[in-house]
């Protein structure tokens, strides 16, 4: 999709491929709002490549892939400036910028507000954000859990603050700390109560009756938080991760919970292991479950949260849990003939097949 000198709203850019720029979108002097580019592949800017002084913003970009820079994101190296604002960009692969690539020394400026840059991933070079330029603008973003590194700005600028990445970034108001995404193995980018993210942004006059990606007015509770999503305290709501997501049989595998809301006293855990909607464990306390698989396969699993005011929220996760078939042990049968002469004699030493059960199997010493 080529937009030069338009308004675009509401688009979808899917599972196209673009041997130059933009698998999605390429966009010059355009003004793209509340827009989704997903599974998109080009040379560079997998997901959008941004010339001309454009402007990106309500916007979702997941699951793109460049061959050379900026899986998601990519700024042309032309002089005039591009701003993004309350963007998602997830999931994203490159060369290098698998989030973002912008520009180079001379380029104008890519100014970033309110985004979140997360699970991006780059084969050489850093998988988050990566900038070339000078004067830009990098403020109430959070940049976290991307490969090889979250953000670097290649040269100095003094206007990055209120940004949440690891390491510390430079800037007044910046932290390093986790932001407590809802559940990022879901790409679920969201908030959860409690995290650092929420109020802690800056914010400015431009914020004034602007909204978040969901829609959501952009201050809640007094202050801006960082990144694209406005924590709000509404219905119920639940999500959960899964430690590891690979398990032999029998092998513990470990599930937290999170839920949220305005009534979330006295939650009630209904989880299914299976992915066949029935209950495998329940009750009040059962927010960090343990369940151990005793066979090979590959399992989806689903929480359902209830409350003492009746409401319910469910999330699954498909083919969250592969749990492989356990190999096979040495078992050691020895048979002792003889002594002589102080010295003990193996008659036999060999392998045994497993009975697939733990517990009964005998270790070769």
């Amino acid at each position: 999709m080529i937009l030069g000198a338009s308004f675009a709203s509401n688009c979808v850019a899917s599972d196209n491929s673009n041997n130059w720029s933009g698998g999605g979108m390429l966009t010059m002097s355009s003004h793209i709002s509340q827009c989704l580019a997903t599974r998109n592949c080009a040379s560079n800017g997998g997901g959008i490549a941004v010339s001309a002084g454009s402007i990106i913003e309500h916007c979702t970009i997941t699951g793109n892939t460049a061959r050379f820079q900026g899986g998601g994101v990519w700024k042309s190296p032309d002089h005039w400036p591009a701003r993004m604002a309350n963007v998602l960009i997830a999931g994203n692969s490159a060369t290098e910028g698998g989030g973002i690539y912008a520009g180079d020394a001379y380029s104008g400026a890519l100014n970033l507000r309110n985004c979140t840059v997360a699970g991006n991933t780059a084969t050489n070079g850093l998988g988050g954000c990566i900038l070339h330029e000078s004067n830009v603008e990098v403020c109430d973003s959070i940049f976290y859990q991307n490969s090889h590194g979250n953000f670097t700005n290649r040269r100095d600028s003094t206007w990055m603050r209120y940004n949440c990445s690891y390491p510390l970034m430079a800037g007044t108001g910046s932290i390093s700390n986790d932001p407590q995404f809802v559940c990022a193995q879901s790409s679920d980018y969201r908030l959860q109560p409690g995290s650092p993210c929420t109020d802690a942004g800056q914010g400015t006059e431009w914020i004034a009756g602007n909204t978040d990606l969901d829609g959501n007015p952009r201050v809640v509770y007094g202050r801006i938080d960082m990144g694209a999503y406005e924590f709000v305290s509404g219905p119920l709501w639940c999500g959960f991760s899964a430690a590891p997501s690979t398990s032999s049989v029998d092998e513990t595998v470990f599930f937290t919970a999170r839920a949220g809301g305005s009534n979330h006293a006295a939650i009630s855990y209904h989880w299914d292991f299976y992915g066949d909607f029935s209950s495998d464990t329940n009750g009040p306390d059962l927010d960090s479950p343990v369940w151990a698989y005793p066979d090979a396969g590959v399992y989806t699993v689903r929480l359902v949260v209830q409350n003492t005011a009746g409401e319910a929220s469910s999330f699954s996760v498909k083919d969250c849990v592969t749990v492989i078939p356990e190999p096979a042990l040495a078992w050691c049968v020895l048979s002792v003939l003889a002594l002589h002469a102080g010295r003990r004699r193996v008659r036999h030493a060999g392998h045994a097949p497993s009975t697939g059960r733990r517990g009964l199997k005998t270790r070769c010493p």
